[in-house]
């Protein structure tokens, strides 16, 4: 290949993107690890209305926290409860994650233990669940960049 084509196929690789299948898939025990390592404590309160991302390079958004935040089960398990879909606003779905498969990144929090298809199979919150005073402290997982 001539060297004026060669920087050409570079440029184009570079400026192109991640290759399909160099994003880290969801949920890899890796991640889990590493989140139990790092978990921190976090005020309930101050999780409301943070986007909830897909841990993949692109860092796509699949919904935000609810208000609420963070609910008990009557078995003791602590759940986030995100809205998910919609546009605006309009027309989400308010869905319970377990706090097992979520992590604080910065600002957002992001989905590390269950994939997008899996998140959109969950069923709608029907009741049943306690939601947590805002000014509880509870542990949760942290997670840096995903790129």
């Amino acid at each position: 290949m001539a060297p004026g084509w060669r920087l050409v196929a570079v440029m184009c690789a570079l400026l192109s993107g991640p290759a399909v299948g160099n994003e880290p898939p969801t949920g890899l025990p890796h991640l889990r690890d590493s989140m139990a390592r790092f978990a921190q404590p976090v005020r309930v309160g101050d999780l409301p209305g943070r986007y909830v991302l897909q841990p993949t390079e692109a860092q796509r958004v699949l919904g935000r926290v609810a208000a609420g935040g963070v609910a008990r089960t009557s078995d003791g398990r602590l759940l986030l409860l995100m809205d998910r879909g919609g546009v605006l606003g309009i027309g989400t779905t308010r869905v319970a994650v377990p706090m097992d498969d979520v992590a604080v990144l910065g600002e957002h929090v992001a989905l590390v233990g269950l994939t997008p298809a899996a998140l959109g199979a969950l069923p709608a919150v029907a009741g049943g669940l306690s939601p947590l005073p805002p000014e509880t402290k509870i542990r949760v997982a942290i997670v840096g960049p995903f790129h």
